[in-house]
């Protein structure tokens, strides 16, 4: 499979990352100071960013990107 970096696809795409990707993600996110903060700081719905995380979704591109 073909791999491409997040900074060449549009911000409106959403994409599923690999285990290690997520991982490594949601480590940041916690880092960050949890879902809350992150969620304040960058203006996301915290429940959204909870949903995210917890359901297992493809995420939009640009909260990977920020992230």
């Amino acid at each position: 499979m073909p791999r491409i970096k997040l900074s060449d696809l549009p911000g409106t795409l959403r994409v599923e990352l690999t285990q290690p990707g997520k991982d490594e993600l949601w480590h940041r996110v916690d880092e960050f100071g949890g879902v809350k903060d992150l969620a304040e700081e960058f203006g996301y719905s915290r429940s959204k960013v909870y949903n995210w995380k917890s359901k297992d979704l493809a995420l939009p591109v640009n909260f990977v990107r920020r992230v």
